[in-house]
């Protein structure tokens, strides 16, 4: 009895009940009330700065000093207080929040002195974050109301808990009555039967019996002490245990509510970390993105003063060649101009000095005399006509950058298939297409180009082969790529047609009106039956009305009727006409 009104004693003794954890969201609402005032001036500043102007400048300079206070208010503002109440445990219970918060990426806008865009994506960031931390504030106080839940729930748990402590003190006390009640009959009943006994028993026995009733009382006695004092040992023994069992509990139990505490500090301070990680990660982003703008944009104006001075070189280039082929033109046509009308001016004067002379014998001295003079005029003109070819071929046009637009060449030479050498004739032809050359290197353009050649073997089997090349390719620059297609006919009687058609490669060392030097590649597998492998190279060097060519390449020979693999070249010199 005495250990249960020891706990009902500690119960009714002990504070559950913890006081609400409510935080001031008054800071969180004058933040979320910056934040919109914030994104709205980021709006203005945008709209007004659509065009620049004076409008745009007093928008800016608004914007500014209202962000820097903002800053300013803002500075050590932390959010995830609100966030780390409605985390932590209350009462036994932990609150469920109806949100999801993620890591709070804080808008760090430090300037309105920028683009449109920037303007206009800040204002976005801004309205972000005052909408999530108008959510974080609606969640507090849901969380607010919880707590006032759970505070009276946890009241009414001890208004329960001490009515059954009460309960159990009444029970305890009403058993130690009875018990006091029933040791008193039991005296008095003993009483009562000692008293018959002794006046039915003789005397001497009255004796004995008073003093066996006397032992028996007092053995009752000390068994009903000794009892007691086991009771009470008992019950201070378990109070012992039940009080180490609590404060073992108890130790657990704040151990655990620490190491709780612990695990929540580390886990906020790798939010914060992982957030200040990202923030700074972020912030190497934009600084990069920044830089690779900046370098983009200085290579584009490098980019564009490279093609603004190639353009100016080029159009330098073009016209100085313009106006030295019209300067030459203009000599050498003004003496041609001049000589005509001084011939004319002579014949008109000789032939009036011969009518005068016939006629009037008077003023034939004098017509002869504008005759001589107007043939002195003549031979003058001609001497100018002469001076101007002499200045005009002094003036020299290095046109050397324009490509050859044409040229038409007719070559003789020989060639050798393995042992058997052969004298042939050839004629080519070439047209070129061409743009604008660069200030340095060679225009590009397309290039149609063709030979024929007819040649005949002087030692080993007679025979005669006529044969024909034509490629079409486009040069980038001095490299030039396309189609080439062959046709061969061999003697007997030049039945025997092959042909081969396939990719061409051509590299141009030179290649103006002048000077061209220019080696090709084909390779001719589609349509060709015969040739294991046909390859065709050929080599040009032409300079003014020379050219030289060497061909070669591969095919197959037919000896007694078995095709075997053989080679071919030759070498042709000759004349050209260029354009």
């Amino acid at each position: 009895m005495l250990w249960m009104s020891l706990v009902v004693a500690g119960v009714s003794a002990a504070e559950p009940c913890e006081p609400p954890r409510i935080r001031d969201t008054g800071p969180l609402v004058a933040a979320i009330a910056q934040d919109r005032v914030m994104a709205q001036t980021f709006t203005k500043a945008a709209t007004a700065c659509a065009e620049r102007g004076e409008a745009c400048d007093q928008a800016r300079l608004e914007c500014a000093t209202l962000l820097t206070s903002t800053i300013q208010k803002q500075t050590g503002f932390d959010e995830g207080q609100w966030l780390r109440d409605m985390l932590l445990p209350y009462n036994g219970g932990s609150y469920p929040m109806t949100r999801t918060f993620g890591a709070a990426a804080i808008a760090g806008d430090a300037s309105c002195n920028v683009d449109v865009a920037t303007l206009t994506a800040a204002a976005g960031r801004r309205t972000a974050q005052a909408t999530r931390r108008d959510a974080l504030l609606q969640e507090h106080q849901g969380y607010a109301r919880w707590t006032q839940t759970q505070l009276q729930k946890c009241k009414e748990r001890v208004a329960a808990d001490d009515a059954k402590n009460a309960a159990a003190k009444a029970e305890s006390d009403r058993l130690l009555a009875a018990s006091a009640a029933v040791t008193a009959a039991e005296a008095l009943k003993l009483k009562q039967q000692q008293e018959a006994a002794a006046a039915q028993a003789a005397a001497e026995k009255k004796a004995k019996e008073a003093a066996e009733a006397e032992a028996a009382r007092q053995r009752e006695l000390k068994e009903s002490a000794e009892k007691e004092a086991k009771k009470r040992e008992d019950a201070e023994k378990q109070a012992r245990e039940d009080r180490e069992r609590d404060r073992k509990a108890a130790e657990e139990r704040a151990q655990r509510q620490e190491d709780e505490r612990k695990k929540e500090r580390a886990e906020l301070e790798a939010a914060r970390k992982k957030e200040k990680e990202e923030q700074e990660e972020k912030l190497a982003k934009e600084k990069k993105e920044a830089e690779q703008r900046v370098q983009a944009a200085k290579d584009e104006a490098e980019r564009k003063q490279r093609e603004a001075e190639e353009k100016r070189l080029v159009t330098e280039r073009d016209t100085r060649v313009a106006q030295q082929r019209q300067t030459k033109e203009r000599l050498v046509k003004e003496a041609e101009d001049n000589l005509k009308r001084a011939r004319d001016e002579e014949t008109l004067k000789k032939q009036a000095a011969v009518d005068a002379v016939s006629s009037s014998p008077a003023i034939a001295q004098a017509a002869v005399a504008e005759a001589a003079q107007a043939e002195r005029a003549r031979i003058e003109a001609e001497k100018r006509l002469v001076e101007a070819h002499q200045k005009a071929d002094a003036i020299v046009i290095d046109d050397s950058f324009e490509r050859s637009s044409g040229s038409l060449g007719v070559l003789g030479g020989v060639s050798a298939v393995d042992s058997s050498l052969a004298l042939g004739v050839l004629g080519a032809v070439h047209f070129g297409f061409w743009g604008t050359a660069p200030s340095d290197g060679m225009a590009s353009g397309f290039e149609v180009r063709l030979w024929g050649r007819y040649s005949g073997t002087v030692t080993g089997t007679p025979a005669a082969v006529v044969d024909s090349l034509l490629t079409a390719r486009y040069f980038f620059g001095a490299v030039g790529l396309g189609v080439a297609g062959e046709l061969r006919l061999f003697d007997p009687g030049f039945a025997s047609l092959r042909g081969g058609v396939g990719p061409a490669l051509a590299v141009a060392f030179v290649d103006n009106k002048e000077t061209r030097v220019l080696f090709g590649v084909n390779y001719l597998p589609l349509g060709n039956t015969i040739d294991t492998v046909r390859f065709i190279g050929d080599f040009e060097v032409s300079w003014r009305f020379l050219t030289f060519h060497v061909n070669g390449g591969t095919l197959n020979k037919s000896v007694n009727g078995v095709s075997t693999f053989a080679w071919q070249v030759g070498g042709f010199v000759g004349v050209r006409a260029a354009w």
